[in-house]
């Protein structure tokens, strides 16, 4: 493999690709152009398709298990269909833009929002809202990550990181206050079950 070189360029937006998931041979983006797109990258010279719009900015994606899954600066998730190319479901609950969407093992979505909350929502479910809110930080949340099935962890704005038990409730069971002298905008967890 050579360095420096471009092997393939993928066209379709029109303006800034703002996130990115690759699932087997698929590529998936958003855009602060408000689409979500999908292209097969076994295919040359192929456009990348246009599966939908958000009315904002998507700012996360994630595909699991031939869906797409989307969340948005119009503070909603969209669900794809990989198959028919279609939005099957639209998730609404958050007052504020989703900044970021993780899935668990359990196909549980967590969302991360500037309204300062994560939402957990079961994908299993036909309800459109979500089925538990956790509350506790005092700005954006930007950043989340799932620990185990039940577990998540979030970083924010207000300095904090926090740890969320989907098995007690609404309130985190670990907070590290002013783990930093700044805003936290990412974190990582080494869990290859999640």
């Amino acid at each position: 493999l050579r360095t420096n070189i471009i092997t393939k360029n993928f066209k379709g937006h029109r303006k800034s690709v703002t996130c990115v998931c690759i699932e087997d041979n698929y590529i998936v983006s958003g855009s602060t152009d408000k689409t979500v797109r999908f292209l097969d990258i076994n295919k040359t010279n192929e456009k990348a398709r246009k599966l939908g719009e958000h009315n904002g900015h998507v700012l996360s994606i994630q595909m699991i298990e031939q869906k797409i899954f989307s969340a948005s600066a119009d503070k909603t998730i969209r669900i794809f269909d990989c198959k028919s190319r279609k939005s099957v479901r639209t998730l609404k609950g958050h007052s504020g833009p989703i900044n970021m969407l993780k899935i668990n093992n359990l196909m549980r979505i967590a969302s991360a929002s500037n309204d300062r909350t994560i939402r957990i929502w079961d994908t299993q479910s036909t309800i459109t809202e979500p089925s538990i809110i956790f509350d506790g930080h005092t700005d954006r949340v930007t950043n989340i990550c799932w620990m185990s099935e039940n577990n998540l962890i979030s970083c924010s704005a207000d300095k904090s990181i926090r740890i969320w038990d989907f098995r007690v409730g609404a309130s985190s069971v670990y907070s590290f206050l002013n783990a930093h002298n700044d805003e936290i905008l990412s974190l990582a967890v080494n869990n290859t079950d999640q």
